[in-house]
């Protein structure tokens, strides 16, 4: 893990953990568990049992053997990691002389998706291997069932932190802490007619709705966003001075390129830039409705290029647009294999060439106009916190609403924003109602 990733896992887990204890919960699902390391130190450093579940599947298959190692690592087997569910969970990781560990948790790990109302004793019948199927066992799993679960996650990515929200509405979870990410990855009703949304209206019926909105207050308002908005809702604006020193360049609106061609540090406007041009170029050369077709974009979005390697940047936009352009099925190629006669040379049918000197030209012509591109985005990204809050109070409303059953909702900052600047946590709790038993598969 990375120290950040660390960082993130460590504190997380602690609240998981304090929550957990205020209501006697020793059962926890991870939605969208991924490698499994926030599940790691909620088994083996708080005592609980953890289902993880991701529907990657070389995610899920990256959880479990680095479960094993673990099991290896503490001396664990899976006899004895059984026998520790009567044991009481640790303050901390205590793992004895002898290497083993008696009072840590189980993990579990799901490759699937899972519905909005399935329980956490469905779950447990489904990884529970029948061999570990004792009365003794099903007695202390169902013990800890009587007090209930709690569902989590850490920076769930789009719809995902919707569906756990959900979930936790509709399943017998007691507790709900949750971290979000990528609100680019939103699904939103589109609501341009001005018409107030229904919920039969929704044709997302596997996540249960739209991702936005999700309060009947903001959804009455007809308040939309688009994937523009919800992409700036992604802005780090406190991490650019961090950005701004990895990217060691001294001159931070002006594009850089040594004579000898050696990589020189460029701003993070200058991304945005070369973004820009690249659209010109499209647009230019009558290759734009192409490279929609050969990108994943959506009607919402223009040309996708998709992630790209910092050196990439680092050498001009003709060095740039030759690393981008073939993600669209275009070619950039040197002057020197051009066709006399042909603003654009063909090299087979179904994939199109534009040659370096048109991609120079344009280069030159809007070198100028790098400063307004900075301008611009430092305007439109201090818009991010703004948006970011609105789709998190949406969600606060979306649960407040639910008041029958939900008895506190809470958000607010975990970590420091220049580290993570997804920070934001929502934790939300339930009355008490009555228990879901566990019983073995025969």
């Amino acid at each position: 893990m990375s120290p950040k990733k660390q960082l993130e896992v460590q504190v997380l887990a602690g609240l998981v953990h304090s929550v957990a204890e205020e209501f006697g919960i020793d059962l926890v699902m991870d939605l969208g568990a991924g490698q499994g390391y926030l599940d790691s130190v909620l088994c083996y450093q708080y005592g609980k049992i953890v289902i993880g579940v991701d529907d990657d599947q070389v995610q899920t298959c990256g959880a479990k053997r680095r479960s094993n190692r673990l099991l290896e690592q503490y001396g664990m087997t899976k006899t004895r990691a059984a026998m520790s569910l009567t044991a009481p969970h640790p303050s901390g990781l205590n793992v004895p002389e002898n290497g083993a560990n008696a009072s840590c948790g189980r993990m579990f790990h799901i490759n699937r998706r899972v519905s909005h109302a399935e329980s956490f004793a469905s779950l447990l019948s489904e990884v529970v291997p029948t061999m570990e199927a004792s009365m003794e066992t099903a007695n202390a799993y169902n013990s800890k069932l009587k007090e209930g679960w709690l569902l989590c996650g850490l920076h769930s990515c789009g719809d995902l932190s919707v569906a756990a929200i959900r979930h936790f509405l509709e399943s017998d979870a007691r507790a709900l802490v949750l971290v979000s990410c990528c609100y680019n990855k939103l699904s939103e009703y589109s609501n341009k007619a001005g018409r107030v949304l229904a919920e039969d209206e929704s044709n997302m019926a596997e996540l249960g709705g739209f991702g936005y909105p999700l309060s009947s207050y903001l959804r009455k308002s007809c308040f939309t966003l688009g994937f523009t908005a919800r992409t700036l809702a992604c802005q780090a604006t406190c991490r650019w001075d961090e950005d701004w020193k990895d990217s060691s360049s001294t001159e931070p609106a002006v594009v850089q390129e040594s004579l000898n061609h050696e990589p020189a540090g460029v701003s993070p406007f200058t991304r945005h830039h070369f973004r820009a041009l690249l659209q010109v170029l499209l647009k230019e050369t009558g290759l734009l409705d192409y490279a929609r077709q050969h990108s994943a974009s959506s009607p919402e979005q223009d040309v996708i290029v998709g992630r790209l390697r910092s050196t990439a940047f680092n050498r001009g936009f003709v060095a740039y647009a030759k690393v981008a352009l073939p993600k669209l099925g275009i070619d950039l190629i040197p002057d020197l294999e051009y066709s006399p006669g042909h603003s654009l040379k063909t090299q087979h049918p179904a994939r199109p060439t534009i040659v370096e000197s048109v991609a120079s030209g344009i280069a030159q012509r809007f070198a100028w106009r790098e400063k307004q591109i900075a301008a611009v985005w430092t305007l439109r990204a201090m818009m991010g916190s703004a948006i970011e809050s609105l789709i998190l109070i949406d969600r606060v409303l979306f649960l407040a609403e639910a008041s029958e059953n939900v008895d506190s909702v809470k958000l607010f900052p975990l970590f420091d924003p220049v580290d993570s600047p997804r920070n934001m946590v929502l934790v939300a709790t339930k009355k008490r109602k009555g228990s879901v038993y566990f019983n073995f598969k025969n």
